[in-house]
């Protein structure tokens, strides 16, 4: 089975109104007061921030999911998409859409109030013809996935010539090989980087002679281990042997610990610290990352 057959590309668009406005007048008038030129460029907030706080939110779980959840490709916004994680790509991504969708019908609901506000607060600066229409809004607001294959040497059928029909498919073969590698050092990363930080976080913790715990750790600490865990079985779109050995070890060692467990039982942490450290000099070979313990 080709790679091309096992992935695709996948790019996550957000149309957003910043309601921000660059105040050319404004500018000169500052730089004048300064005797400054080319000092500045001085942007107005059109609304209140917090009228636009419900859709960023919404917008930043967008895009927070699909960079957890693909690979990152050559093209900016654009990632690499298992078919093993389409699905549950796609279902949280509808999820996560309609809660932005609702943030957009709150948003527009509130914005001639959003507007009353920005009046006030910007006094003079307030300018009618700066913000759109409500019709106009809407349309500039949105979210949505597009899908499309992996580049594919063997569909290259331009006619040009035997030897540079050869050299193209050679260079989109040599490109895509290039890009895939890079994607699946980003997991490695990712993993290195959960990793770490429950070592660290392992490490740190402690309680003082009068029992008061020093730098403790939340729940997440475990429950991102178990969603990464997850996440590495539909993203390994190689299917690299080190990779799931290494996703079989962190599931057995440090996914099935209870928080509460390692917070009480200090042996119990110093093992799992130990684990961690143990997993971080294996990874070193991937990332490039200096072994734990060495860097202790």
């Amino acid at each position: 089975m080709t790679l091309t057959t096992k992935a695709m590309l996948c790019r996550m668009q957000i149309r957003m109104w910043t309601a921000r406005r660059f105040d050319r007048d404004t500018s000169e008038e500052i730089a004048d007061l300064h005797g400054a030129t080319d000092a500045g460029r001085f942007n107005k907030l059109l609304l209140p921030k917090t009228a636009l706080a419900g859709m960023q939110s919404a917008a930043t779980a967008l895009r927070t999911h699909h960079a957890a959840n693909t690979l990152p490709w050559t093209l900016d916004g654009v990632g690499l998409l298992p078919a093993t994680n389409y699905f549950p790509y796609m279902a949280e991504h509808k999820r996560l859409a309609i809660m932005f969708d609702l943030a957009k019908e709150a948003f527009l609901e509130g914005f001639a109030a959003a507007k009353g506000s920005a009046k006030v607060s910007l006094g003079d600066l307030y300018r009618e013809d700066e913000y759109p229409t409500a019709d106009d809004l809407a349309g500039r607001i949105g979210c949505a996935v597009n899908v499309w294959p992996l580049p594919d040497a063997g569909d290259f059928r331009v006619d040009l010539g035997n030897a540079e029909e050869a050299r193209i498919r050679a260079d989109i073969e040599a490109s895509v090989n290039d890009a895939v590698g890079a994607a699946v050092r980003s997991l490695w990363q990712r993993v290195h980087d959960t990793v770490s930080a429950m070592h660290e976080r392992l490490t740190k913790f402690h309680r003082d002679d009068d029992g008061k715990v020093k730098n403790p750790f939340r729940d997440s600490l475990v429950t991102n281990m178990r969603e990464l865990v997850d996440l590495m079985a539909r993203l390994n779109v190689t299917d690299d042997a080190a990779l799931e050995s290494m996703r079989r070890r962190l599931a057995e060692k440090l996914c099935p610990i209870d928080p509460d467990d390692l917070r009480a039982n200090d042996e119990l942490r110093a093992i799992q610290a130990a684990e961690c450290a143990a997993v971080l000099d294996l990874m070193a070979a991937y990332t490039g990352a200096a072994p734990a313990l060495a860097a202790e």
